[in-house]
């Protein structure tokens, strides 16, 4: 018998596929004990009901019945008794189930599968056949596979439950990183978009341009999670924030002794990025001497870790950003040229807030979408008076700037809808966003902001000029212009009479 179990431990444990290996089981557990027929329930313990996961030639009623066989196993967990019938027709136990008379079950086996203290299901099987009666050995064999097959089951499970939240961390990284998560509708953004959907499928190099505070990461996430590369790995370095010394240790690695305190050897970001992405952001802080090296993994694929001479052959993507003006580095020789346009094979270049003013209200829905979700809020409104303020900002950290002010204002909500008197709480904030001056976009004043403006300060013409970030001088000549405040006739009251 031990021989036949490990053979028979060894198939099960070969299957990884739970439904395959269940059906393996239930097909095994028959063979075995010469059976006609067979089920295996298996235990739902957030519900505390069983499922019949696999039958073999039953009928309705016969898996009605066995259900309560196994749940009568479960009762008896602690004292871990199986069920053994010889004669089910002669056998008090069974004298109430309609499926033992009406289909001649002439002799039936359930055992528990096991795994440890704990019981996870059962496995039913049963016989038809005149003369085929199980016995004792049958009974402990049968369950001495079964406790064999109850790890392989578990172990199918877990796997199966790996995979599926593989699987969910995958769609959630693509939906975090996808190009759905880059918030905007602006021409300037509609034509990068149209851009990034070309970009994704080729593995050139990208070059992205942009202010600080633009987004340069998400979008080369987001490229990165859109191209063929995207079951491989991504990784970040920002030149700026290291030496060369580091610098050059982070991106190609070295060997044991290859400096004081490197007591092991240790992979650098292009080797571990092998087969997928590098986004290197601020590469125009890069020294002289790191673009030279840069250099030849972009031409050759081959690099060397810092104290080794074996060089090292990879496969990987780069991506890069900078907020520099290269160009002016390269005839200031403080840029190489040649790697220059190893780089900017393709580029993208990323809008600014003041040239994507009409993203503003999408981006701060956004925003507070996610502050609702993070904090298991209902999430707030804008009124209209704080969006037109907020629209006609500059923002000139961009994105990142709009993002943390917005958190900010979420602090200081009175209600379910942020106010002008809201913002006015953020003394930092609000002097800042209604200094005159600060917009440069008082042109794109309409007739009703200058009203709403009046409404606000109750019409008083310097809080109103306040409010919207103008000089008192501009916004007379927009009064001007849009024929408001004009002095209206002073009525005349009739003279009184007696």
């Amino acid at each position: 018998m031990l021989t036949t179990i490990y053979q028979i431990t060894q198939i099960i444990n070969s299957i990884l596929d739970l439904k395959e290996l269940l059906n393996k089981v239930m097909d095994l557990a028959i063979g075995l004990v010469g059976a006609e027929r067979g089920l295996i329930f298996l235990y739902r313990s957030e519900s505390d009901e069983m499922e019949m996961v696999v039958a073999r030639n039953m009928e309705h009623q016969t898996i009605k019945d066995a259900t309560e066989y196994s749940r009568s196993i479960l009762k008896e967990v602690g004292h871990g008794q199986a069920i053994l019938s010889h004669d089910a027709a002669t056998d008090e136990r069974f004298k109430e189930f309609r499926s033992v008379s009406i289909y001649h079950i002439r002799s039936l086996l359930c055992v528990p599968l096991r795994l440890k203290s704990r019981i996870i299901g059962t496995v039913y099987v049963d016989t038809r056949e005149p003369g085929v009666v199980f016995s004792e050995d049958d009974l402990r064999f049968l369950e001495a596979f079964a406790n064999q097959a109850a790890i392989a089951i578990e172990i199918a499970r877990l796997y199966e439950q790996v995979r599926q939240e593989n699987q969910y961390l995958r769609q959630a990284v693509q939906e975090r990183y996808g190009y759905e998560n880059i918030i905007g509708r602006s021409p300037k953004m509609r034509e990068m978009f149209t851009l990034l959907s070309r970009v994704a499928s080729s593995s050139l190099p990208v070059m992205i341009r942009g202010e600080s505070g633009t987004g340069k990461e998400l979008v080369a996430r987001g490229i990165h999670h859109n191209s063929q590369r995207r079951d491989r790995k991504f990784f970040t370095e920002n030149c700026a924030a290291l030496p060369d010394t580091l610098l050059e240790s982070e991106l190609f690695g070295h060997a044991k002794g290859a400096f004081t305190g490197a007591d092991t050897s240790r992979r650098g970001l292009f080797e571990l990025a092998d087969g997928g992405t590098l986004f290197l952001d601020e590469v125009g802080d890069m020294s002289m001497p790191m673009q030279s090296k840069l250099l030849r993994v972009l031409q050759d694929g081959e690099f060397r870790p810092v104290g080794s001479e074996t060089p090292r052959h990879v496969d990987v993507r780069v991506i890069s950003a900078t907020s520099r003006d290269l160009e002016a580095m390269i005839k200031q020789k403080a840029f190489r040229e040649d790697l220059y346009f190893r780089l900017k094979v393709i580029t993208v270049k990323l809008p600014t807030m003041r040239e994507r003013r009409e993203d503003v209200p999408l981006l701060i829905d956004h925003f507070l979408a996610k502050i609702a979700h993070e904090n298991k809020t209902p999430k707030l409104r804008v009124d209209r008076d704080l969006m037109a303020l907020l629209t006609r900002y500059d923002w000139p950290g961009n994105v990142r700037e709009l993002e943390n002010q917005v958190y900010r204002l979420a602090l200081f909500a009175g209600g379910d809808t942020l106010t002008l008197h809201d913002a006015q709480s953020d003394t930092e904030f609000f002097g800042k966003v209604t200094l005159p001056g600060t917009r440069g976009a008082d042109t794109r004043l309409t007739r009703d902001d200058l009203q709403r403006a009046l409404n606000q300060a109750n019409g008083n013409r310097d809080e109103a000029a306040r409010i919207l970030g103008i000089s008192r001088a501009t916004f007379f000549r927009k009064l001007k212009q849009f024929e408001l405040g004009q002095k209206r006739p002073r009525l005349v009251r009739p003279p009184h009479t007696a």
